[in-house]
This record gives structure tokens, C-alpha cells and sequence, in this order.
């Protein structure tokens, strides 16, 4: 068999496993960025509810609270405040000190919180990341093989003597 060739395909082969690698990683990362822009996207929309801005109205004492609402409740260390609500898919809001919602408890127990939504770079990385996989096995290999092409080729040149 060629050296050349069988670098060649050796290129080929870790290259294909590392893309296959990195994908399966790029599948995992844009699971994680889609789950967190669907969280992002649930809390923006209960945080920008009628709902909550009826409830951030009365915790600030703009109107008279809706009946089988119980009065608020600070936390003892934080200077924080929830309200209970048990409508329209939640259960509780925390406030802080301004009246912005800090934690959104919904009806099924989870917990909401402000988080960024993912950027943009994310969604770049997830695409490059097979690219990568197969690119920097396969440069691995090509270089060492240049590399010991380059000292094959000068070992024969010197067999026959000085020029």
C-alpha cells in the first residue's frame, strides 16, 4: 500500500468519526439553546401578561386587590415580595424591591426566571461545530504527514553523499 494513500484515508477516517463526534455535541448544545430560549420566551410572556401587571398594580398599592387574593408576603432576608395568584397558569410571583418580576411559580411547580434569550452566536456555533470535527483531525494528519514526508525526502537526498 501508498504511504500517501493510506494517510489519505487516515485523514478521512478521523475526520469523519471527529464530525460525527462534534455533531453529536452540536445536537446536545442546541437541545440546551432550545430549551432555554422556549423558558425565555414562556417567562417573557407571563411576565408581560395582563395578569401580572394587574398584580404588580396592586402590590404597589394602585388598586384595591382582586377577591381570594392574599395580601403579600416579604421574604425575611431579601426584602423581596411574592404575591399568590393561582390564575392563568401561576401560581406565585416574586418581586424585587422595584416590582419586577424576579421568579414567576407556575401551576405545575416550575420556576421561571429572567435569563437572556440565547444569542445569535449560538446558533453559529452549533453549525460550525461538525466542520470543526472533521477539519481539525484531518489538518492533524495531513500535517504530520507533510512533516514526515519532509524528513523521508531528506534522509534519501543525503544517502548518496555530500553534493
Amino acid at each position: 500500500m501508498n504511504l500517501n494513500e493510506g494517510t489519505r484515508r487516515l485523514a478521512l477516517l478521523l475526520g469523519g468519526a471527529g464530525a460525527i463526534l462534534c455533531g453529536m455535541l452540536s445536537y446536545t448544545h442546541l437541545q440546551s439553546v432550545m430549551r432555554r430560549k422556549a423558558d425565555n420566551n414562556r417567562f417573557e410572556q407571563l411576565a408581560n401578561s395582563e395578569l401580572v401587571s394587574r398584580a404588580r398594580q396592586m402590590e404597589q398599592g394602585e388598586q384595591a386587590p382582586p377577591k381570594g387574593w392574599p395580601p403579600t408576603v416579604p421574604y425575611a432576608h431579601h426584602f423581596h415580595y411574592s404575591t399568590e395568584v393561582d390564575e392563568g397558569g401561576i401560581k406565585k410571583i416574586y418581586w424585587n424591591r422595584r416590582y419586577e418580576v424576579e421568579t414567576i411559580e407556575t401551576a405545575d411547580g416550575q420556576g421561571l426566571h429572567p435569563m437572556p434569550a440565547p444569542s445569535a452566536w449560538s446558533y453559529v456555533v452549533i453549525a460550525m461545530l461538525p466542520l470543526f470535527g472533521f477539519v481539525v483531525p484531518w489538518c492533524a494528519v495531513r500535517a504530520i504527514d507533510w512533516v514526515g514526508t519532509g524528513f523521508a525526502e531528506g534522509s534519501q537526498g543525503r544517502v548518496g553523499g555530500p553534493p
